[in-house]
């Protein structure tokens, strides 16, 4: 059962309606909402909704900036594999979850522990409790990572939040989580940039064929790219699959480059197993992803090895993108096709 999203009455949105493959990619002008859908999108795959009694939950709005955008109309529903919310903002536009149909069975029995475990009266040691919020936190939070248009700023980070103070929580909590990963590079490769990144004492550089000079001196396009494939390689490191919401990745960019960028992606979806929700103005980054979906039908249409052979010269098969993995959405006039 892939992921849906409906947004009612938020922000710019009207209604839309959406389900999110492993490559979703979301094209459209300038304020039509595409990075309102990728954020209600990190806010409702929270496991916060998934435990017994949640409390108001404007605070994971407020994170990323989103409760102006609330009012007493709005309605938002998501669905996976594992459970069904949905939440109400009817009380004074605070979020309230109105709806939760869990279909895991190992959830529904964790959260029927903490609600036995609650009603108990004197229950002198939290422990058991805690250790059960943990497991639905680690077990059915989605392992997703988003990354805001703003992180070109990383190689600036060291100013500090009051020299950055205008960013959103959700934002300044992205960086500082994103530095800890840089720490973590000494010298690795940046492919689809052909660059080569360093951390030497907590600063940071990159080096091609022409020298070594400090991230923050380099190409704007350099500084936009390197953060989110950073995270896919660290994260390939670590177990389970990962969902990246990145916002506008062909933000300064040529095109032949935005190419390879989409590329890579295609490769950690076969390779390592995330996806990927892409926020976009640019057409070349639907371009990009004919050829390795042109290439996947193909081979799927043949046995004959010269055939795929032939295939494989033109598109690696790293590169194949199954068609129906991918979902493409234009949003226009507060809704999406």
């Amino acid at each position: 059962m892939k992921e849906r999203l409906i947004i009612k009455n938020f922000g710019p949105i009207d209604h839309l309606d959406i389900e999110i493959g492993k490559m979703t990619v979301l094209i459209g002008e300038q304020a039509t909402g595409k990075s309102t859908v990728a954020k209600v999108l990190d806010v409702v795959r929270s496991s916060y909704y998934l435990r017994p009694h949640p409390v108001e939950a404007i605070g994971l709005f407020q994170l990323h900036g989103l409760h102006d955008f609330i009012n007493i109309n709005s309605l938002i529903e998501y669905r996976n594999s594992n459970y069904c919310l949905t939440l109400d903002f009817s009380k004074q536009g605070n979020p309230e979850l109105v709806a939760l149909s869990i279909s895991n069975k190992h959830l529904k029995s964790l959260r029927s522990q903490i609600v036995e475990l609650g009603n108990k009266k004197n229950v002198n040691d939290t422990s058991h409790i805690l250790a059960l919020f943990s497991e639905i936190d680690t077990g059915f939070q989605s392992n997703g990572q988003y990354v805001p248009t703003e992180r070109s700023l990383q190689s600036i980070y060291e100013i500090g939040q009051e020299g950055i103070a205008k960013l959103t929580k959700r934002t300044f909590g992205y960086f500082s989580n994103m530095s800890r990963i840089f720490d973590s590079f000494h010298n690795i490769d940046v492919e689809p940039i052909g660059m080569t990144f360093h951390a030497e004492n907590g600063r940071y550089y990159v080096s091609d064929s022409r020298g070594k000079h400090l991230l923050k001196n380099a190409a704007s396009g350099y500084k936009s790219a390197i953060p989110y494939i950073l995270l896919c390689k660290y994260l390939a490191k670590e177990t389970g699959s990962w969902s990246m919401l990145i916002e506008e990745p062909e933000q300064n960019l040529f095109p032949t480059t935005q190419k390879a960028v989409i590329e890579y992606f295609i490769e950690n979806i076969n390779e390592v197993g995330h996806s990927f929700l892409l926020t976009t103005h640019s057409p070349y980054i639907l371009t990009a992803l004919e050829n390795p979906m042109y290439a996947y039908s193909l081979a799927q249409k043949t046995k004959d090895e010269s055939v795929l052979k032939e295939i494989e010269e033109i598109v690696p098969k790293a590169n194949w993108l199954n068609p129906d993995d991918v979902q493409v959405y234009l949003l226009k006039d507060g809704t999406a096709k």
